[in-house]
């Protein structure tokens, strides 16, 4: 039978143990400071889906600080050209591939039971248009959005660490034993349940009147010259002036 376990217990578990950033970096040139404090806020995280996104953040947006020093960038970009990858990339999937199939699923469950609490979310965050914009109830209503575009983004870095694992859509199960295929149904489910939860937000999310306007913020910068394509890094301040 598969293993099973409470989310608490998977805490303990070694896969879920996140390097601290120090060792992750090592060899690398400077991390931006945004990144860093972002990291470090979803690795010391008491929730195991949480230091999931802590890596998949690192590895979509990490590139070397402006004010990294030479010889590191140099460095760096001999281990790229040499090798097609950086050191942080493959510690990165190192730790991504670690996980059990059971594991994998449930971090699946979790990130799909997110997406679907942000989905819930899109109307609470339009009401709050209906409150008086004084100081003090429209900068508190900007942070609520703010933070949900954050968590938005971070559903994104839950789907890299699935791709570093390999984890994708199969149009059939391989019938070796009636256990795997068990399993591999589902780990398919958690699968198709998170992107269809995501691909109903990214339906909807980016017309509501929430998120019609620019916001000065260096993640969401980060994300729109990284993953342009994004809809939510669109809304970093330097895009959106660009655009209207």
């Amino acid at each position: 039978m598969s293993e099973k376990y409470t989310p608490e217990d998977m805490l303990l578990k070694p896969e879920f143990v996140v390097p601290e950033l120090h060792e992750l970096m090592a060899d690398m040139p400077n991390v931006d400071p945004w990144l860093a404090q972002a990291f470090e806020k979803l690795r010391a995280s008491n929730f195991f889906l949480s230091r999931v996104k802590a890596m998949g953040l690192l590895s979509r947006l990490y590139s070397p600080s402006h004010d990294a020093p030479p010889a590191d960038l140099k460095k760096y970009d001999k281990a790229l050209v040499a090798t097609g990858f950086s050191p942080l990339s493959q510690r990165i999937k190192e730790w991504a591939l670690r996980f059990t199939q059971e594991q994998r699923i449930k971090i699946a469950l979790a990130a799909a039971g997110k997406a679907n609490d942000l989905y819930d979310d899109l109307d609470y965050l339009n009401n709050l248009y209906d409150v008086e914009k004084d100081g003090d109830a429209e900068e508190a209503r900007e942070k609520r959005i703010l933070r949900w575009l954050h968590q938005r983004d971070d559903l994104e870095s839950v789907g890299q660490i699935f791709k570093i694992m390999g984890l994708t859509r199969k149009e059939s199960i391989a019938e070796d034993d009636e256990h795997d295929e068990d399993d591999e149904h589902d780990e398919q489910s958690a699968l198709v349940s998170f992107e269809s939860a995501v691909s109903l937000i990214d339906e909807e999310a980016p017309q509501q009147d929430a998120f019609q306007r620019p916001f000065d913020d260096d993640r969401l910068s980060a994300v729109s010259w990284q993953e342009p394509e994004s809809w939510w890094g669109s809304r970093a301040e330097g895009v959106w002036k660009k655009q209207h």
